[in-house]
């Protein structure tokens, strides 16, 4: 997948540094990036699969393929070109 310009993916690791700066944590920060890397994987494997993926106050992943119908002065997607 293509890197968008000008973001920065955050990874397990972080998450866990972050959960672990907090004052209601009670974990080793070992156990909670283990804990995050199951769910990331679950999480892939899941859409893989073709399920979709709920992230709680975030949304849901749906692996599906959208086709714009061509609105708002944008080109068709997957238009067949002319031969």
């Amino acid at each position: 997948m293509p890197r968008v310009k000008g973001t920065q993916a955050l990874s397990a690791h972080q998450m866990a540094r972050r959960i672990c700066e907090r004052d209601d944590n009670v974990y080793d920060k070992r156990i909670i990036e283990n804990i995050l890397n199951m769910y990331t994987d679950e999480c892939r494997e899941a859409i893989l699969r073709g399920e979709r993926v709920l992230i709680s106050r975030v949304g849901t992943i749906i692996p599906e393929v959208k086709v714009h119908e061509g609105n708002f002065n944008l080109p068709r997607c997957n238009k067949e070109l002319p031969v």
